[in-house]
């Protein structure tokens, strides 16, 4: 029987064969406002600091801090998706961008232990197979006081199920059930991270008002964060210091 990691991996070797190499000179509004957020999350940060992306893929994060000069880990089981992320790096890089190390493999391939000043899940934690392994791994690879950043659909939005089986996406995706905003944040704690925050992200799907950056910014940043309103985000993003 087929593991989550197993189907994680097939689905994410096809889909990099679709990847759009240009994306990291031609961003919409969407994709430059999530890396805002990210952004501001690590602001303290100074760009010679050492990133750990867990479950990376062909870098949709990780090149926009790579031409910024943070220095990034990749670690990934998709041979497809780290393939293409090195083919986008080698092809954009120029000597302000940082260096990228990409690893193929689950994080028992990842020997270096308190090294890194941040790590990033980013929309990984509904595809493992324990949540916990990979946050105490976080845990055990940044430095003291650094910090991990974690991204994950909300399964109270109820426009994740109208897009999952629409996609026929259930067997990758079905995850999220385990995603809930109480459940990361005690995941959190168990695996001894502090000064645990978290703030909603989005409504609707950002790319749907790339017309727009005010539009986009309530639908990100506001309507989430309204008392009443979020427990039903689209979007979580948690981080944690150790």
């Amino acid at each position: 029987m087929k593991t989550k990691v197993d189907i994680s991996k097939q689905f994410f070797d096809n889909k990099a064969q679709d990847v759009n190499t240009s994306f990291i000179r031609t961003v919409s509004l969407s994709q430059k406002n999530e890396f805002d957020l990210i952004r501001k999350n690590i602001s303290e940060k100074p760009r010679e600091s050492t990133i750990l992306d867990i479950g990376g893929g062909w870098g949709r994060i990780s090149l926009f801090f790579l031409k910024e000069g943070f220095s990034v880990t990749v670690v990934d089981v998709s041979i497809g998706a780290l393939n293409t992320l090195n083919t986008i790096y080698t092809n954009e890089k120029n000597d302000a961008w940082g260096n990228l190390e990409t690893i193929e493999g689950d994080l028992s391939k990842l020997g270096n232990i308190g090294t890194y000043d941040i790590v990033f899940c980013i929309a990984i934690l509904h595809h493992a197979d324990s949540i916990k392994n990979i946050l105490d791994k976080a845990y055990k690879s940044l430095k003291r006081g650094g910090r991990l950043i974690v991204l994950e659909p909300n399964p109270m939005n109820l426009l994740w199920y109208i897009f999952i089986f629409y996609q026929r996406m259930w067997k990758v995706e079905k995850g999220i059930l385990r995603c809930r905003r109480n459940s990361i944040i005690q995941y959190l704690k168990d695996s001894d991270f502090n000064s645990i925050k978290v703030e909603g992200y989005g409504m609707f799907p950002n790319c749907i008002f790339n017309f727009s950056e005010k539009l986009l910014k309530i639908n990100a940043s506001v309507i989430p964060n309204l008392s009443f309103l979020k427990e039903f985000a689209l979007f979580n993003i948690y981080t944690g210091i150790k």
